[in-house]
């Protein structure tokens, strides 16, 4: 195993920003753990991360340990999913996470590390942690969270679950795929403990109607029948939306008087991971304004920030999979599945508290 110091940056490694330094942990090769320390962190510092990240190679169970699996297909009238178990939880047990692909997608694509090596690298690390993963296909290519999103994703839960004795449910999506992982807690189709959101799309509404993407807008209306149209029709849109629309339903829950038309709308903490300059799916309109929203309701909602382009190379970093990883285990384990807490019916809910901080993720390296 080989440690190395440095004042030196490297593309294949993520630059994690502290109040009081820098620090970047990277794992470009199994068997080497290379940590880079940048000032102006003190030498006993350095030699403290040094430590630190030995340690949590050294250590059983971390995420840097490989994991054998296994894949089971379950099949489902609506799409098949995927269902990848560590061979450590064939007794039972483990948490499952449903993942929710990007517009697109397939969960075949997890699967696939020639054709999409950081996706199905960061998926790894989950199953190196101990999650078994449900890879959805959530009703179809472009679905956008609508109802066969959702009735899909929680038919091949509940079959994934008769033929394991699973523990907590999880929830992951990324771009397209944060609309059905958010909604699927949210709510109430699925009894999920926590969702972790990947570059996600969360408004609907900005999905129809951005003027970045017109072939989006398109797809939406196709996802929600609403007919050929020249330009969003946002009256059209409102009419079906809700229960599909975070962003959107969220503001209506934390503004209106009381909680309608569905009072099965459920807290589920939640990590936020996005980039400011993200072209494809605006921050504002989606990340910030879905982490604004949800923090008056749920107090363990995160927002993780990280640099580029749409589902650009930082988003998969490990050392975001390990954030991740972290955040749904710290939210602890409850095998007999709870009900997570409704909202408070009859009157809004405050800000109960604030996202702690913002963790931010800069660059892997300079722009060239």
């Amino acid at each position: 195993m080989q440690t190395t110091a440095s004042d030196d940056r490297s593309d294949h490694v993520l630059n994690h920003s502290r109040s009081v330094g820098h620090f970047i942990i990277a794992q470009p090769r199994r068997d080497d753990i290379l940590v880079y320390v940048s000032r102006p962190w003190s030498p006993t510092a350095c030699a403290l991360i040094v430590l630190l990240a030995l340690l949590v190679a050294l250590t059983p169970g971390s995420t840097a340990q490989s994991t054998a699996t296994r894949t089971v297909r379950v099949l489902d009238a609506g799409g098949d999913a995927i269902l990848v178990i560590p061979e450590a939880c064939a007794a039972g047990g483990c948490p499952l996470v449903v993942v929710s692909h990007r517009w697109g997608g397939t969960p075949e694509h997890a699967l696939d590390r020639v054709g999409h090596p950081a996706y199905s690298s960061f998926l790894k690390r989950f199953t190196d942690a101990g999650f078994a993963l449900l890879l959805s296909r959530d009703g179809g290519l472009e679905t956008w969270g609508n109802t066969a999103a959702l009735a899909n994703a929680s038919s091949v839960w509940s079959k994934a679950r008769a033929l394991y004795a699973f523990g907590d449910t999880f929830t992951l999506g990324f771009s397209m795929g944060g609309l059905p992982a958010s909604l699927l807690g949210l709510t109430g189709r699925l009894p999920v403990r926590g969702t972790v959101t990947i570059a996600a799309q969360l408004s609907l509404l900005d999905a129809y109607t951005s003027p970045t993407l017109p072939a989006r807008s398109l797809s939406v209306a196709r996802a929600y029948k609403l007919g050929p149209h020249v330009g969003p029709n946002n009256a059209a849109l409102a009419a079906v939306s809700f229960g599909h629309d975070p962003v959107g339903d969220l503001r209506l829950i934390t503004t209106a008087r009381t909680i309608r038309p569905n009072p099965a709308w459920r807290r589920v903490p939640t990590l936020v991971v996005a980039s400011r300059t993200d072209a494809t799916v605006n921050f504002t309109a989606n990340s910030a304004a879905f982490v604004a929203l949800l923090s008056k309701l749920e107090p363990q909602t995160r927002l993780l920030e990280v640099s580029g382009g749409h589902l650009g190379a930082d988003h998969f970093a490990p050392l975001v999979a390990d954030t991740a990883i972290t955040f749904l285990k710290g939210l602890g384990t409850h095998p007999g599945q709870p009900e997570p807490k409704p909202f408070a019916a009859g009157k809004p809910r405050v800000n109960v508290q604030k996202p702690n901080a913002t963790a931010s993720i800069p660059p892997a390296s300079k722009p060239r």
